[in-house]
């Protein structure tokens, strides 16, 4: 519904090459985008709303062939009140055409991906266990006069195998969003989230750290996004204008002009056909 998808997502491993974490950090491994495998998928009604389920098997990536390429393996389940999204894909917005409040549960593993660090000449590889574990609701509530609410929060928590060189990526994060749809077609939105990651608070006098850095914590930020939609033809074609704002930690830049704060404004035109 938002411009883009939550900040967080960025810091899954499935996320392959859009995101910050992507898999470059595995010794000899692409950042490849997609992964091959196979998606078990179904659905039931349950009264006036519905369940579904998601079962993945894919390849995963590992370090290089001497490292078993072990099973990415992916999980979701979905309970939906009111109106089933019996769907493979759902509508982060139904823009009044569906009343709907689903909970989800989704968890993401792959065992031994890769080695977080080069090791030392003869040292052996210290591969790293990844999980995620998702929370979400979502919620589509609209009125007898063509307009609609809807509203999402979700948590993340990414875990890394406490790979010390990772721990920024390993955490918990929340993101909230809640637009209200017009049936003249516009519709506003704001969008607001934040991530604590488990990594060691930065200390004065070590190597590169800034005194005014010392005890921020390198991987968290929060993030703010508002904007308006206005649907041309429905989620086939549509214009977005945002202003988006990201906070981190510590400074996305460094140096005499450290900065840590980025604010950016997008206007931008989605269609299929």
């Amino acid at each position: 519904m938002a411009l883009d998808r939550p900040l967080q997502n960025s810091n899954a491993l499935n996320w392959g090459a859009g995101g910050a974490v992507k898999a470059d950090w595995i010794p000899g491994t692409p950042d490849a985008v997609r992964d091959n495998g196979l998606t078990l998928f179904g659905s039931n009604a349950v009264g006036e709303g519905g369940f579904k389920y998601y079962l993945g098997v894919y390849n995963g990536v590992a370090s290089d062939n001497s490292v078993k390429d072990n099973t990415h393996v992916t999980a979701r389940a979905q309970y939906n009140l009111w109106g089933a999204e019996s769907g493979y894909y759902q509508s982060s917005t139904y823009l009044g055409k569906k009343k709907t409040l689903g909970i989800g549960i989704s968890y993401d593993t792959q065992s031994e991906v890769g080695d977080s660090a080069a090791p030392a000449a003869g040292d052996p590889d210290v591969l790293v266990d990844y999980s995620l574990l998702n929370f979400d609701v979502f919620l589509e509530l609209p009125s007898s006069n063509g307009n609609s609410l809807t509203a999402e929060v979700g948590m993340s928590m990414p875990d890394y195998g406490d790979a010390v060189d990772l721990k920024m990526y390993q955490g918990s994060g929340f993101y909230g969003q809640v637009g209200y749809y017009l049936n003249s077609g516009f519709q506003p939105w704001v969008l607001y989230e934040s991530f604590g990651s488990d990594a060691t608070a930065l200390v004065a006098g070590d190597v590169g750290v800034d005194p005014e850095q010392a005890s921020k914590t390198p991987g968290d930020y929060t993030a703010f996004r508002i904007g308006a939609t206005y649907y041309i033809d429905g989620q086939h074609a549509n214009i977005k204008l945002a202003y988006s704002s990201k906070t981190t930690d510590v400074p996305v830049m460094v140096g005499a002009t450290a900065e840590d704060t980025k604010n950016t404004i997008t206007l931008g035109f989605f269609t299929t056909y």
